[in-house]
């Protein structure tokens, strides 16, 4: 865009434009510079002052000129590309002369100045950033992940071993534990042979993340339509949070009291028998068919009657009852098509209330 020097004289400083004099410093210059790029770009007018708006010009001193030219490259780290160009005037001693406009694109990376200080344009004023504010500055754009930092305090004890293991076998790994650890994506890496725990490992294979991140969980959550909406319309239909990792969850229900030999086992009956996706399993819906896992895994074939001897031809014996095998058959596979503990447990109960002692042994023991 094209401006005329009057409107450069009297446009309002702000987050993106900014007046200097041709007598600023190449430090301070850098400041700005580092601050628009950091931000969302700008324009900076040198040659115009920021405290009168006399127009003073730049060609009256090129020593000085060159400086200015070279900031955004000696003055700045990374250097910062700009674009330059001059807008020509009549300066306050009335010659001809120009003012030079530096353009600062919004950089990718974030900058600093030689003395390794970060600023943020807010307003018309370039804010230094504290440590934390530059730190997730650089989340922000990208250029460190907040996962690969290192997780304070953790050692190898707080890292499921089990868990990776279980991982491994997923997606195929054939090397041990240790080396898949140290070789994708730095989970663990040793710094003066002390290991050195990702966030992103405490995460995905520690035991207790919480411990280190006490506001880390996983939220589900299901919209009503393609887009999110608020107040009057919200549109959600479905928020589940899990804090814990699913295999732990799976095996920290006392009742079920499921083994880690089980555990695949166990998993493929609830994918199996779960009637919706992944994504809207409920924690209760999983527990009650783990818990119809465990009831079928535990299924037992009826302990026969005994039939006792007849050692004295004199004494006679009652012969067992005579079984109808159609109906035996259909009982088992009536049994074999229980599917949840209430029906089981509904025609245990009845078994009970028919009395034999029998029925009530066989389920005692």
């Amino acid at each position: 865009m094209k401006y005329t020097i009057e409107e450069l004289r009297d446009m309002t400083e702000g987050q993106s434009f900014d007046r200097k004099s041709i007598l600023i410093e190449p430090k301070a210059l850098a400041n700005i510079i580092v601050a628009m790029a950091n931000a969302d770009c700008g324009t900076i007018a040198i040659g115009i002052s920021d405290k009168t708006r006399c127009v003073e010009g730049v060609d009256q001193d090129k020593s000085h000129l060159n400086d200015i030219l070279r900031t955004p490259l000696d003055f700045c780290t990374p250097s910062v590309t700009v674009s330059t160009d001059y807008v020509p005037c009549i300066d306050s001693e009335g010659r001809e002369n120009r003012v030079l406009l530096m353009h600062v694109p919004a950089s990718p990376r974030l900058h600093a100045n030689q003395a390794d200080e970060a600023f943020w344009r807010v307003g018309d004023k370039s804010r230094k950033l504290t440590f934390d504010e530059r730190l997730q500055l650089m989340y922000d754009k990208g250029e460190r992940y907040y996962e690969d930092t290192t997780a304070h305090d953790a050692t190898l004890d707080d890292i499921d071993m089990d868990v990776v293991k279980a991982y491994m076998r997923q997606i195929g790994y054939g090397k041990s534990v240790q080396e898949y650890l140290q070789e994708n994506k730095g989970f663990v890496t040793y710094k003066n042979d002390m290991p050195q725990i990702s966030t992103a490992c405490i995460l995905l294979f520690g035991k207790y993340p919480q411990t280190f991140y006490p506001r880390a969980r996983v939220r589900f959550i299901k919209y009503n339509g393609t887009e999110e909406k608020v107040g009057r319309e919200m549109n959600v239909i479905k928020d589940v949070t899990f804090e814990n990792g699913f295999r732990n969850y799976l095996l920290s229900d006392e009742i079920v009291n499921l083994q880690e030999s089980n555990y695949e086992t166990a998993l493929a009956y609830i994918r199996q028998h779960m009637e919706s996706g992944v994504g809207l399993w409920t924690e209760a819906a999983v527990i009650e068919q783990l818990k119809n896992w465990k009831l079928k895994l535990n299924q037992v074939e009826p302990t026969p009657i005994p039939v006792p001897q007849n050692d004295n031809p004199g004494t006679s014996v009652s012969e067992p009852p005579t079984v109808d095998t159609g109906k035996h058959s259909k009982a088992k596979a009536r049994i074999q098509s229980i599917s949840t503990i209430d029906e089981a447990k509904r025609l245990l109960e009845a078994l009970c209330d028919l009395g034999y002692d029998t029925i009530l042994d066989t389920i005692l023991k």
